[in-house]
Formats: C-alpha cells, structure tokens, sequence
C-alpha cells in the first residue's frame, strides 16, 4: 500500500505512475494454488490517501472474486480443450469406419474375384490351391474387419507396409489380371502398356494392388461405355512411374488440390463413393516413400500417377 507515490523514491519515478498520474496505489497479488504469483489487483488514487482496513478488505474481495474469474475461465478453456479432444477421436473413429468400409467395398473385392479367376483356370494343383487359400483369407478378413484393411493401420495414422523387390511387368499384369472384370462389366477397354527392361521396384504387393483397383475403379466410374483406360509404367529418375489414364469427365483445376483429401467429392450429392479411394491411394504411396498426383483437362480426361523407389 503506497499512500503517496511522488514521496516514495521507488514509486514516484515509475512510468505507468506517471503516465496515469497515481499519487496512491494499492495491489493485491494474485496467487494460484501452487504458490505463482500471476499479476496483482490494483488501485488508484489521483491524490494522496491514506488505505484504510476497509478499503484493503475490500480490495481482497474484489482480489478473490478476480482471481476465482481468472480460475474459471482457465477451468472453461482447459474443458473445451477436452471436448475438442473427444470430437477429435470421435472424427477418428469415424474416419476409421470409413476406411475400413471402402477397403472392404473395393480391393478385397477385387482380390477375391481375381483369385477367384485364377482359381478358374487350369493349372497345377498347387497353384490352384494357392490361389483358392489367398480368397478364402480375402473373405476372412471381410469376415473380420482385420487383414489388409484392419483397424490397427488405420488407428495409427498411417500404413506400414512390408516391401519387397518385384518386377513391374508381373505388378501390371495381376493389376489387369484382377481389374479386367471391372471394366468390361461397364464395357472398358482397359490396356496395359510399360516401356521396356524397367528395373523392379521396392512394393508391399497388395498395398499397390489396392492402389491399382482405387485408381482403376474411379477411371472406369467417370468414364462412358466405350472408352479406354490405360495403365502404363515408365522410368522417371531413380523411380518407376505408373499411370492411369482415362478419357472421361476431367477435373475442375481448382478442385486438384482437394482430390487426395479424406471425405472430399467434388460434387456432394455423388453417392457413388465415399471420397476416400485417392486419400487411402496417397497414404499407401506415402508409405513406400513415393507420390502421387493427378493432371486433369475438364471435360478431357484426367491422368492419375505414382512413383515409386527403384529396388
């Protein structure tokens, strides 16, 4: 309590003193439960006074009922922040849900019917037992919700993938092998093209395949009966680049930055996907340590592309 500041040698030559002009000031400090001190409740006076026991109980009460305000509004926020927590999880989950319900829609499927193919066609015992094991492991994991779409991966954030040399002439050819149905179901000419003597690259085998069928599937969707897709390969530096290719609807330029986002459609009244194929297709690619991107012409066509590293 300084009842005249201008007397007080350490007061007087303050600078808010002499901006405000306070011949007397009073201050409360204001402490937390943990002993830290976070500012003070102050008052003035323009002239000399001297602070009476009223005066500072009343000054304590305004003090406390500051500091139970200040208390408060940290409580208020520290809540928010929580909920904010919990929506965010929520979202997640969600999001969890999402995936693991396109993966299941989509290249499950697709593996299934193109180990079913193989299955089909006459070949040594072996192979054909092979390859009738790899769809009854496909349909358990839809049984499952576990296997190549399981929630741990998606939980995490991210894909763990376990990669391994292969050839790109083998990879394109089960890529078709497991699409070719598609897309002459909606009569899609779908052709395979890669330049000559690529070097293998480093790949988790069905991770890529699920690339494949999300790239393929939303060729074929935007595209009229008739037309073609094409998938082909290329060297592009120290990378393989893949390609596929359609003639159909195009992209509008200002929506390219969003395709690869989760939940995102171009038109939100399209049901016919749940705006998570590209964004599952980036994360894969992300994992092998690659990208992806798409170049697109309205009403042309678009060309979606991924490299990936030279084993």
């Amino acid at each position: 309590m300084i009842p005249d500041t201008l007397a007080d040698p350490i007061f007087r030559d303050v600078p808010t003193v002499q901006s405000l002009g306070a011949r007397a000031y009073a201050g409360i400090p204001l402490i937390m439960e943990n002993g830290h001190a976070i500012g003070s409740f102050c008052a003035i006076d323009f002239a000399p006074r001297e602070w009476s026991a009223l005066d500072v109980e009343v000054l304590t009460e305004l003090a406390a009922a500051a500091l139970r305000e200040i208390k408060l509004r940290g409580a208020l926020t520290e809540a928010e922040a929580q909920t904010q927590v919990a929506r965010e999880a929520t979202r997640s989950r969600e999001e969890v849900r999402a995936i693991v319900a396109h993966d299941l829609r989509t290249p499950l499927n697709f593996i299934k019917m193109g180990t079913q193919l193989v299955a089909e066609v006459p070949t040594a015992r072996e192979n054909k037992r092979t390859a009738q094991a790899n769809g009854n492991r496909s349909r358990s994991d839809v049984a499952t919700d576990r296997g190549p779409a399981g929630s741990g991966e998606a939980r995490s954030g991210g894909v763990k993938i376990q990669a391994i040399p292969l050839g790109v002439m083998a990879l394109l050819a089960d890529a078709r092998a497991m699409l070719q149905p598609l897309a002459a179901r909606h009569s899609i000419r779908l052709s395979v093209k890669a330049e000559a003597a690529l070097p293998a690259v480093l790949v988790d085998y069905e991770r890529i395949l699920r690339v494949f069928s999300n790239l393929v599937v939303n060729a074929v969707k935007f595209s009229v009966a008739g037309a073609e897709v094409r998938v082909s390969a290329a060297r592009h530096g120290e990378t393989v680049r893949f390609s596929v290719i359609d003639i159909g609807e195009g992209i509008r330029t200002e929506h390219l930055e969003q395709i690869f986002d989760r939940f995102w459609q171009a038109d939100a009244k399209d049901r016919r996907g749940a705006g998570l194929g590209l964004a599952i297709a980036k994360a894969i690619i992300g994992a092998h340590g690659g990208i992806i991107g798409v170049t697109s012409v309205l009403g042309q066509g678009s060309e979606f592309y991924f490299e990936l590293p030279i084993a």
